[in-house]
C-alpha cells in the first residue's frame, strides 16, 4: 500500500508542472503572451503549433524562406516584448493585443499589434506576416 502511494505521489509531483503551466486559452492576453514567449525564444513552429491559427505554419514557411536571401532582418532572439493592452472586439471573436517590442540593435522601441481570433472556444493569434516585416 505504501508502494503504490509513493508512486502516486511521485507522479503527481512531477506532473505539477504540466498541470500548472497549462494555458488558459479562454484569455487572449496569455494566449499572446505564450505565442510571443516562444516567436522570440526561435520556436515559431512550436508557437503557431500551440497557440496560432492553422494558417501560421504555412506562413512561417514563407517567412524562413524569405529570411535565407534577405540579410536585412532583425535577430529576432536578441529582442524582448511587453503585452502593454489586449483589446477584444464588440463581437467578441477578434482581439488586438498591443505589445512593444525592444531589440539591441534598435535605437527606440517599436510598437506592434497581434490579433487574435476566437475559434473552437479558444483564443488563437492570426499571425500573418507581412513583406519585410517580423513581429
Amino acid at each position: 500500500m505504501k508502494k503504490h502511494l509513493f508512486y502516486l505521489i511521485l507522479i503527481l509531483f512531477l506532473n505539477l508542472n504540466a498541470i500548472w503551466g497549462q494555458t488558459n486559452y479562454a484569455d487572449p492576453r496569455e494566449v499572446a503572451q505564450k505565442f510571443l514567449e516562444l516567436y522570440f525564444q526561435g520556436n515559431w513552429f512550436d508557437a503557431c503549433k500551440s497557440y496560432a491559427t492553422s494558417n501560421c505554419d504555412e506562413q512561417l514557411s514563407f517567412m524562413l524562406k524569405r529570411m535565407e536571401t534577405d540579410d536585412n532582418y532583425v535577430d529576432e532572439g536578441k529582442c524582448s516584448f511587453k503585452i502593454d493592452t489586449c483589446i477584444v472586439g464588440e463581437d467578441k471573436t477578434t482581439a488586438r493585443c498591443l505589445y512593444t517590442k525592444t531589440c539591441a540593435n534598435l535605437k527606440k522601441p517599436l510598437k506592434h499589434v497581434l490579433n487574435l481570433l476566437f475559434s473552437d472556444n479558444k483564443w488563437l493569434v492570426d499571425y500573418l506576416w507581412r513583406r519585410d516585416k517580423f513581429l
